[in-house]
């Protein structure tokens, strides 16, 4: 099971392979193990021990700073290692499973959507509507399970430690209607209820705003705490990816901080998130 330490380290071991000029196939060689093992590594999928780390960074060649700060991650990532996760009983798809590892990891999240309200966010009647509409075809008991899982990722926006949240909505997804006017209703008055919480900001970007930076979709930013890099989530119409790569992290990060700027103010945007929400109310 993948986590936030573990991809950054499994990062860190290929910029280091790469910088001493060393084929993924020679680090298998002088291992003694295969190449998927040594690609499974640098993307983060499995956990390294200490003597092979070890060895690998006496092949390419690195400091011992470098040497340290390698080995303070893998006992990092050895610590929120476990062998099961309360999300494994649930039938996610194999590229969504990392990312609910990650966002049970994060301190801080920045969430940018185009067409639906942020799962995190969500009621369990509008995700329900989500996902009888959604990219893939799931049975009844399938489909409560996803609502479910929303439902348990929510909890990370409460307790001593909270998540922070800073959700930027494009407005065509307070006025998309998904279910029926009361399902939208209760969601908009469910995303003010999110924003009268300290660690959750909520604005909109507004139609008159006209052209902006995220056209082709949605994407979210994790931050992490100390010495662990920022990541991002994109999603696409079949699936999802998570970014490791800090040029592009840095530049989604760039993007959502442009999209804010565009974005109306968070107490213009609660306004209209209410008055979309009476609107739907009457229409019930």
């Amino acid at each position: 099971m993948s986590n936030a330490r573990q991809i950054t380290l499994g990062k860190l071991i290929r910029d280091l392979r790469k910088s001493a000029k060393v084929t993924v196939q020679q680090a298998a060689t002088h291992l003694d193990c295969s190449v998927a093992k040594i690609g499974h590594w640098e993307r983060g999928l499995y956990k390294t021990n200490r003597s092979e780390l070890a060895d690998l960074l006496v092949m390419y060649g690195v400091d011992e700073e470098t040497r340290d700060r390698a080995e303070n991650l893998r006992r990092e990532a050895a610590k929120t290692q476990k062998d099961s996760e309360w999300w494994d009983p649930f039938d996610l798809p194999k590229w969504f499973s990392p990312f609910i590892g990650l966002e049970q990891e994060a301190i801080e999240v920045f969430t940018f959507e185009l067409g639906i309200i942020p799962g995190l966010l969500q009621t369990r009647d509008y995700a329900r509507e989500i996902h009888k509409a959604g990219r893939m075809t799931f049975g009844e008991g399938q489909i409560e399970d996803l609502v479910e899982l929303r439902a348990r990722r929510q909890e990370r926006l409460s307790g001593d430690d909270p998540l922070v949240v800073r959700a930027v909505i494009a407005e065509e997804a307070l006025h998309r209607l998904w279910g029926n006017a009361g399902v939208m209703g209760q969601q908009l008055d469910a995303l003010l209820e999110h924003a009268e919480r300290d660690n959750v900001v909520i604005r909109v970007l507004p139609f008159e705003a006209g052209a902006h930076l995220s056209p082709q979709g949605s994407f979210a930013v994790l931050r992490f705490p100390a010495n662990t890099a920022d990541m991002a989530f994109i999603d696409t119409p079949l699936s999802g990816r998570i970014v490791d790569n800090s040029r592009d992290t840095s530049e989604l990060s760039r993007m959502f901080s442009e999209l804010q700027h565009s974005a109306l103010d968070v107490d213009q945007s609660l306004e209209l998130v209410r008055t979309l929400s009476d609107e739907f109310h009457r229409r019930q």
